[in-house]
Formats: structure tokens, C-alpha cells, sequence
């Protein structure tokens, strides 16, 4: 009988949630919706709450495989998991535009987008893991300008200057924010 490891199987399971939010970027605005919306629609839908207790019963069983085993940590729980790898794979996606902007930084390159991916299943593999992501791929570090990120043009424009032009960004946000209400 071959044993599959508890830490590939969650390796897969971060990775395919990943994947899944990636080809499914409606189920995120949904989401984000229902979150603006207090989870009204969300709250009646049984497919919904009964999809999510499998996940549950899912991650429960895995991780109880890997703590049981002596590999996975046996304080942290199936919904916290869930929550965690949810985050990593959502955040991306619901805010890849104010991000991708505020930062110049393109969210749709293929390098950047597998690096995410790995940053994702690292970080919970180092979260519940004892060892840690020791065992982790080499990947390619991503780096951005940050002066030109921020919208720095010389290395005399300071704090002042970045806050200057970070309320002229948010005045004109509020601005569009006030025409879109009133249209």
C-alpha cells in the first residue's frame, strides 16, 4: 500500500484552490459582493454551506493525518486552514487592479502569477508544517521600484511629497466615487 505525505496532499489542495480562484475570477466579485451585501444571498444558499462543510471535513481529516503522523502542528484547526489558503489565492484577485496601479506591478504576468502560487502553498506548508518551508523550491524573487511604485520621480521627493500626491490619488477617487453615485 503506498501513503501519500499529508504535507503533498495540502500542497495540491493550496495549489488547486489557487488555480481554481485563478480560472474563476466572477466567483471572487461574487464573494466580494456578498461580503459589501452583509452575506445575504450567501446566508440562504444550502449548495453553498454544504460545499463548504466538505472542504471542512476535508482539510479536518488531512490535517489530523499529518499531526498524527508527527508532521503537522495540532494547533491550528480546519477552518483557520481554509481561511488562510482562501486569503492567499483571493487577495490577489480582489485587489489586483488598486495594487497592480498603486504599484505599477502587473498581477497578469505568468512569472508573477507562479510566484504567487508558490508563495501561497509556502507559506501554509511553513505555517502548519514543523519543519517549516525548508524543503521548498527555489523560486524567482519578484521585486518592484518602489520609488517608482509610489510615484517618486527624484530622491528629494520625501514623505511630504508622497502624501501630497496620496491625497490628491484619494481626492479624485472621491471625486469619481461622488459622480458615479449621483449618474
Amino acid at each position: 500500500m503506498i501513503t501519500t505525505l499529508p504535507s503533498r496532499i495540502l500542497r495540491q489542495v493550496i495549489g488547486s484552490t489557487f488555480d481554481f480562484h485563478e480560472s474563476n475570477p466572477l466567483f471572487t466579485r461574487i464573494i466580494r459582493v456578498e461580503n459589501i451585501n452583509n452575506a445575504r444571498f450567501l446566508k440562504k444558499s444550502q449548495f453553498i454551506s454544504g460545499g463548504n462543510r466538505k472542504i471542512l471535513r476535508t482539510l479536518e481529516r488531512l490535517l489530523q493525518r499529518g499531526v498524527d503522523q508527527g508532521l503537522f502542528r495540532s494547533d491550528i484547526g480546519a477552518l483557520d486552514m481554509h481561511y488562510l489558503i482562501s486569503s492567499l489565492c483571493m487577495y490577489r484577485l480582489s485587489n489586483r487592479e488598486t495594487f497592480g496601479s498603486m504599484f505599477n506591478y502587473d498581477f497578469n504576468a505568468d512569472h508573477v502569477r507562479e510566484t504567487h502560487r508558490s508563495i501561497a502553498v509556502e507559506t501554509v506548508l511553513a505555517l502548519i508544517t514543523r519543519e517549516g518551508a525548508r524543503h521548498s523550491p527555489a523560486r524567482r524573487s519578484l521585486t518592484i521600484d518602489v520609488s517608482r511604485a509610489a510615484g517618486v520621480d527624484s530622491p528629494d521627493d520625501g514623505p511630504r511629497d508622497i502624501q501630497r500626491r496620496m491625497n490628491e490619488i484619494l481626492k479624485r477617487h472621491e471625486t469619481d466615487v461622488q459622480k458615479t453615485e449621483l449618474a
